[in-house]
């Protein structure tokens, strides 16, 4: 955990060469702003990355992270770092596919232009329903990488 204890639940998730540590840096920030975070380990060699077979899995996974984390009826804000810019868009969309578990915010930081594109095309099974998930959740700062 990292920031305040009690403090508004965020979700941060680091991109393909980083991990949870990456944002031990913005304790102070976290602290004083009175956000309470976490930030799974996603990838690398101890995990099961490369078994993930789309975005929804990682999204999926990270969402029950947060449920036993916050609480399932949380409304956290989520934050993608990077390459995780796309695991967060897939955690918006598990996360907002139950009424009583949506994200407050979706936060992408350093990710690519056509990064929403390329996350939807990697959902196997793409409906409407799963693409229509994170419509209406606030995308509250964006800044990509030239």
């Amino acid at each position: 955990m990292l920031g305040k204890k009690g403090g508004t639940p965020c979700v941060l998730i680091h991109g393909l060469f980083g991990s949870g540590n990456t944002f031990k840096t913005c304790q102070k920030m976290l602290e004083e702003n009175s956000i309470e975070a976490i930030a799974p380990n996603l990838y690398g060699p101890n995990t099961d990355w490369a078994k993930r077979t789309s975005v929804l899995d990682t999204g999926n996974d990270i969402a029950a992270i947060s449920a036993r984390v916050f609480g399932k009826r949380v409304r956290p804000v989520v934050l993608g770092s990077s390459a995780g810019g796309k695991d967060a868009i897939g955690t918006a969309i598990a996360m907002n596919a139950d009424p009583e578990a949506q994200v407050q915010n979706l936060v992408l930081v350093s990710a690519q232009a056509d990064l929403a594109g390329e996350a939807f095309s990697l959902l196997p099974h793409a409906d409407q329903t799963k693409l229509n998930a994170i419509r209406g959740v606030p995308a509250i700062a964006r800044f990509p990488v030239f």
